[in-house]
């Protein structure tokens, strides 16, 4: 009966492991409206730019499947759920020392783990070290469990041999003999009864580790690959008037990345950082499969060579000095009117430049975070000023529109949410320039879009529902910020001293007079 004990005991081991739950992705109801007479969307349902797509209803609980009608245009809710980033398995994963055991056990081989990236390129390992480990157990156990119901089969034999017609003796014989029969029985048995019990009790999944890839590289990939970036850098240099003025610069975020080896790494050091002293590019790999979108464009680039964890990397710029909060990579390569040294003003933040770099050219900069984790929010479009923030009129006024001394046409103060850093510094300064009671705004953005101007902001917009021009300064004049670089004034009669206070606080301001409202841009919108 011990020996069936033991049998039952082995067998509870299987428990260990349960099944591992996955997230579905998130879906919304969203509104898709339909033009009456053209018969085409005249706005898209699911936002593209959250990496929505429509989906089938029944993910989305509740949904009217009703058409409601509206003057012009059909209504109907459709199902918008964000893709789920598909897995491809990689050549080169995360090192993984294998743990070594204080006990050898032979036979016992643990594997590497298997890894994935998926679309978001954070790396997804499956572990199988501890389900590798309690399976050379129980086999063992199983082995050892036979050894012993053998024995005792044998013992009780004997037992009944010497027993020499003893019933105590032969009694005990037998038992020991249906024991150990019963044990053998159950022992063949177990795979099929715990099969029946729970099929989940005779496997061992492995260990899934998420998230494995450093976050801080991911960010450096993101801001260094993404299609804005590549699109300022093939842009022509600013012109002298524009550094006065300001213009539209992209910037990118770079750090010093937590060491990791891994060819994301290496190929992040070799884009961001430069290689260290003493170490080479690896040119015999790629980094395609990392930065796809310049690749896509014929720009191939190597990674770093391996170089261990305690290398001194990141640790200098061109110029020679260490980086540091406050210096950024500019274009000075390419472009004869900005040099190392040079002060610039970048959304209302002095930088100075003290690096440069192959992809560093046109309308692109680079600028240096000592926390990593803030590479996200320095990447994106601003306005590049060149010389110490303030030397432009309008920027020492604060950048956060300030409504008093304003009037408004009926429901424009809910845009005022809309207006640019760069809108509100021009609008604070020409205020201080105007008389009380001239100044009567109608019109920042657009009321259909309040926050969501960039459905206006490309050049094949439907008017209507967009009221301005396709992509003009109202809607971000093609810049990707979702903020408005334009403002219309109702009081036209006051037209000469509103182009004054314009043209005073910015000299490149773009002023026009369309008979009904008088029309101002900054000087740093490409568009009107």
């Amino acid at each position: 009966m011990r020996i069936k004990k033991i049998f039952l005991s082995l067998s509870l081991l299987a428990t260990l492991f349960v099944p591992m739950a996955f997230a579905q992705a998130a879906c919304t109801i969203r509104e898709q409206r339909t033009a009456t007479m053209a018969g085409v969307a005249s706005m898209p349902a699911c936002n593209a730019k959250l990496g929505e797509t429509q989906s089938d209803n029944s993910n989305c609980p509740g949904i009217k499947t009703t058409i409601r009608y509206a003057i012009g245009e059909n209504i109907q809710d459709v199902c918008c759920c964000e893709q789920e980033s598909s897995e491809t398995t990689i050549s080169t994963v995360p090192k993984f020392e294998i743990p070594e055991l204080q006990i050898d056990l032979p036979g016992l081989n643990l594997t590497q783990p298997q890894c994935t990236q998926g679309g978001n390129g954070e790396y997804t390992c499956k572990v199988n070290w501890l389900g590798e480990y309690l399976n050379w157990i129980y086999n063992y156990a199983l082995k050892i469990a036979g050894i012993l119901a053998a024995v005792m089969l044998m013992a009780g034999g004997l037992l009944w041999l010497i027993s020499g017609g003893d019933a105590g003796k032969v009694g005990q014989a037998k038992e020991i003999i249906i024991g150990s029969i019963t044990g053998l029985i159950i022992l063949m048995s177990s795979y099929v009864l715990l099969v029946q019990v729970n099929p989940n009790l005779v496997k061992f999944p492995a260990i899934t580790l998420g998230a494995l890839s450093n976050q801080e590289v991911a960010e450096l990939v993101k801001s260094k690959d993404s299609g804005g970036a590549s699109n300022y850098m093939g842009a022509a240099c600013a012109t002298d008037e524009e550094l006065k003025n300001g213009t539209a610069f992209f910037a990118t975020g770079y750090c010093r990345p937590t060491w990791a080896n891994t060819d994301k790494f290496f190929c992040s050091i070799a884009m961001n950082c430069s290689c260290p002293d003493g170490v080479g590019l690896d040119t015999s790999k790629n980094c395609d499969d990392i930065y796809k979108t310049l690749a896509s464009q014929g720009k191939h680039y190597s990674p770093c060579k391996y170089f261990p964890k305690d290398t001194e990397y990141c640790n200098h710029t061109k110029s020679g000095s260490a980086p540091y909060d406050g210096s950024i990579a500019g274009p000075v390569n390419d472009c004869s009117n900005l040099k190392l040294g040079d002060q610039v003003c970048f959304n209302n933040k002095t930088y100075t430049i003290t690096d440069s770099g192959g992809l560093i050219k046109g309308k692109r900069i680079d600028i240096w975070t000592e926390d990593c984790g803030g590479v996200a929010t320095v990447t994106g479009t601003g306005i590049l000023t060149k010389g110490e923030c303030g030397s432009n009129p309008s920027a020492i006024f604060q950048s956060t529109l300030v409504t008093t001394g304003w009037s408004f046409d009926p429901g424009i103060i809910n845009q005022v949410g809309d207006a640019s850093a760069e809108l509100g510094q021009l609008l604070n300064c020409m205020r201080a320039q105007l008389p009380n009671g001239i100044g009567k705004i109608s019109s920042i953005s657009d009321s259909n879009f309040i926050g969501n101007l960039y459905q206006c902001n490309v050049s094949n917009c439907l008017r209507p529902p967009c009221v301005h021009s396709c992509g003009s300064c109202h809607y971000g004049g093609g810049l990707a910020t979702n903020k408005s670089y334009a403002v219309d004034f109702g009081d036209e009669t006051n037209a000469a001293a509103l182009t004054a206070a314009a043209k005073a606080c910015d000299s490149g301001a773009y002023v026009l007079d369309e008979g009904n409202h008088l029309h101002v841009s900054i000087s740093a919108c490409p568009r009107q």
